[in-house]
Formats: C-alpha cells, sequence, structure tokens
C-alpha cells in the first residue's frame, strides 16, 4: 500500500504569511515576463511562465486555507449543545449517539467543517475514538492502515493524553510515522492548551487538537483547540 505523502511538511511552510508575500511578489514578476515573452513571440516561454502563475496561485490558495482553517472544535451527545454557527464539529459513526452517520450534526451546523469518529475498529471514519467501552490502543495501528487504503490521508486518534502514550507506542512499533496521523487528545482541568511538550508536558509531541472542556460555555458539549496542522492531508 502507498504511503500518504507528508502534505503537511511538503505544502505547507514554516512562515506561511511570509511565504504569500514571496508568492505575490514572485507572481508579479512572472506575469510582467510573460507578457514580455509574448510581445516577443516566443510562445512556449509564455505559456512556461503562465504554468508557474497557476502552480504558485494553488500554493498561494493552500496556504490562506490553512490560516483560515477553525481553531474549535465542539462536540456533544445532544446535537442541540453545539452551536450552530460552530466552524468545526465531531460527529459519532456508530455507538448509541450516530450524529453523524444519521446527518443530523450536518443539519444542525451546515456550514461547518465536520469530523466523523468511530467508537470502534468495526466502523470507518476520519477519527478512532479510544477509550474504556470504545476502541484500544492496540487497534490503532490497523484502523490507521486501513483508512489510509480508504483514501484518509491522515486518520486522527482521539484518547484521554495519559493513555496516547500507550497509542504512540502502538503505532511506532507498527512502524507507522507520525506524520501519517494527527494526535487529538483529552486533557481535562489544566486549562485551554494543546497538549505536549511545552504545555502540560504529558506528551512529548504536540498534540494536533486537545479536548480541554466537558462544559464549554455551560452547556452540556466539548470543546477542542486546535492547530490548523489538524486540517491539512484529512
Amino acid at each position: 500500500m502507498r504511503r500518504p505523502e507528508n502534505r503537511a511538511a511538503a505544502h505547507i511552510p514554516v512562515a506561511p504569511r511570509k511565504r504569500l508575500e514571496r508568492i505575490s511578489a514572485t507572481i508579479k514578476a512572472r506575469k510582467k515576463n510573460r507578457e514580455r515573452k509574448r510581445r516577443l513571440k516566443q510562445g512556449h516561454r509564455a505559456k512556461r511562465e503562465a504554468r508557474a502563475i497557476r502552480r504558485l496561485r494553488r500554493e498561494a490558495k493552500q496556504i490562506l486555507a490553512f490560516l483560515s482553517a477553525p481553531r474549535v472544535m465542539f462536540d456533544s451527545v445532544t446535537v442541540a449543545e453545539i452551536p450552530a454557527d460552530s466552524p468545526a464539529a465531531l460527529g459519532y459513526v456508530g455507538g448509541s449517539w450516530p450524529t453523524f452517520e444519521n446527518g443530523e450534526l450536518r443539519k444542525r451546523c451546515p456550514h461547518a467543517r465536520l469530523v466523523s469518529v468511530a467508537v470502534s475498529t468495526a466502523h470507518e471514519a476520519e477519527e478512532l475514538d479510544i477509550e474504556p467501552g470504545d476502541a484500544s490502543p492496540n487497534d490503532a495501528p490497523g484502523f490507521v492502515r486501513r483508512e489510509h487504503g480508504n483514501g484518509v490521508e491522515r486518520p486522527g486518534l482521539y484518547a484521554a493524553v495519559s493513555e496516547m502514550v500507550d497509542v504512540l507506542n502502538a503505532l511506532d512499533q507498527a512502524g507507522i510515522h507520525p506524520d501519517e496521523y494527527r494526535i487529538h487528545t483529552a486533557h481535562i482541568g489544566a486549562g485551554k492548551h494543546l497538549c505536549g511538550p511545552s504545555t502540560c508536558g504529558l506528551l512529548s509531541v504536540k498534540a494536533h487538537s486537545t479536548q480541554w472542556t466537558f462544559t464549554s460555555g455551560g452547556h452540556n458539549r466539548d470543546e477542542s483547540v486546535v492547530r490548523p496542522a489538524f486540517w491539512v492531508g484529512r
């Protein structure tokens, strides 16, 4: 099976805003060069400049999407508790509250970025819920490989930060590279943060998303902090 490309590393620069500035300047220069080639009747060279401009515009579009990606995500077994204008929301596949597969979540949040979450490996989704009563850390490698085959470039894995260590160990032992999945931790009681070595210190790597409360805004709903990289290569 083909390994998914590392889209985060390959397409999103370290300093995206500076890269956008450089792209804008380069496009301007290439446009001038394209027009000069046309005046000189060097059609093949003008076409080469046009192709380069299209590539740069595609890159700029992806960087803009990265910078505008949602930084917060909600979920709840009671869909009515999720704000209708949420920028992003999680919904479940299987289990007692199949809010994603029955379409209830999309009706509630018509403009949100939705993420499907499977409560066991018996179901296919973008993310696997690893906690007592649902999937286990040892299920993570098989789920990731299966979803790669289904076209999900970076499947997500949700677990309490204390259990995520076992999840990461299982993935490492299976030879699955960190660029091939997303980390979604749950860490309640430590405030709004992304788990990692420079924050809570309970994880050796920086999580892509962290659920930090079960009662966001005083409601029966979970809230997660989300890095833009969470949305790259889903």
